[in-house]
């Protein structure tokens, strides 16, 4: 008995050893499949959960088999020598119901090694989990997958992905999400806060890389209703200026937004028009879980009520983006950052690897 005992404790003391972290920076699709009562229920975030009830889902159609679908960076570099998938649905009522994966293409870069390209593996029809062996161990900091073919759904047309995983000598890493300040060498933007008693936005300071910088302001009524927002950019002079009314005193959003309501009266999703188009928040629970504008789609993440971070899944122009917080003694943000990650900038800190 003591013998079984201290095997397991061992046991327990090497699978910890060799569970290694993988922080991700972000990971951007070019779709994912938006359930009309939950906006999040198949987004991609779900492939790194380790469970099969959540699952990456998106409408399959010929251009998104075309390049690729998913794209993945890590706020460090890892070392790999294969990767295994759940692909399809792990659930018998769904497996045979959506699209499965065929034929998947995968493309390893580390921005100071030879990147292993398109190499192409040709997966089984079936509910196992499968292995794709690289064939030797790699550093990398993203991957890039490519569906070509899919063994078709006999009711949806849904390409579905249960889990994805990132192995070292037959060990999977465990994911985090985070990023690396110092590798975002350019790219970052960067908002200061500050708040009156109430929790009112007075103003705020934007620092977008080295590309501009914004002196924004706010101004507001008896109501708390805020009725003008004024940013200066370069010039001190021209200001741009938004004023907002609305409907009744009571109201928290401005008369042009629209606003969508569960059953149980709450906020369901706030839309208002933008520079770039309509902007839509998307809530839960009083919390806003994510936004969309044009292509970009953002996920947010809390606990205790309290956002943790932000991470960009979906981008119209390819920026893989990363959010980080800081709150003041009543729970103000204070300071907001978007880092870019470092791969789309033409040079590296080479130094970190």
């Amino acid at each position: 008995m003591i013998k079984k005992l201290l095997c397991l404790f061992m046991f327990g003391i090497c699978t910890t050893l060799f569970a290694e972290n993988a922080v991700i920076h972000s990971v951007l699709v070019t779709d994912f499949l938006k359930d009309e009562k939950n906006v999040l229920r198949y987004q991609p975030l779900n492939m790194f959960d380790s469970s099969s009830d959540t699952v990456f889902a998106v409408t399959e159609n010929k251009q998104l088999l075309s390049k690729p679908l998913i794209n993945i960076y890590f706020a460090e570099p890892i070392e790999i020598d294969s990767l295994s998938i759940k692909a399809g649905y792990f659930d018998n009522r769904y497996f045979e119901n959506n699209d499965r994966i065929k034929k998947i293409t995968i493309t390893v870069n580390n921005a100071k090694s030879t990147p292993i390209k398109d190499k192409s593996f040709i997966l089984n029809d079936e509910m196992k989990i499968q292995k794709l062996d690289l064939s030797k161990t790699v550093k990398v900091t993203e991957i890039h997958i490519t569906i070509n073919e899919v063994y078709p759904g006999k009711k949806w047309n849904d390409l579905v992905i249960s889990d994805l995983f990132f192995c070292k000598n037959s060990n999977n890493y465990s994911i985090t999400y985070g990023c690396n300040p110092d590798l975002s060498v350019s790219g970052e933007a960067r908002y200061n806060r500050k708040f009156d008693s109430n929790g009112n936005l007075l103003s705020e300071t934007l620092q977008e890389g080295k590309s501009g910088s914004a002196e924004i302001t706010y101004e507001y009524n008896e109501y708390n209703q805020l009725i003008c927002k004024k940013e200066i950019w370069d010039d001190p002079n021209n200001p741009e200026v938004k004023n907002y009314s609305y409907k009744t005193n009571k109201d928290k959003y401005p008369a042009d937004t629209t606003i969508a309501y569960n059953s149980d009266g709450t906020i369901k999703t706030v839309t208002e028009k933008n520079w770039r188009g309509t902007k839509t928040y998307y809530f839960e629970n009083n919390l806003c879980i994510a936004e969309s504008v044009g292509k970009d789609f953002i996920i947010y993440q809390y606990k205790n009520m309290k956002k943790l971070f932000g991470i960009q899944v979906c981008s119209e122009y390819g920026y893989p983006m990363f959010q980080t917080l800081k709150y003041d003694s009543n729970n103000n943000i204070v300071e907001e950052v978007w880092y870019e990650h470092y791969s789309n900038w033409q040079y590296f800190n080479v130094d970190a690897y």
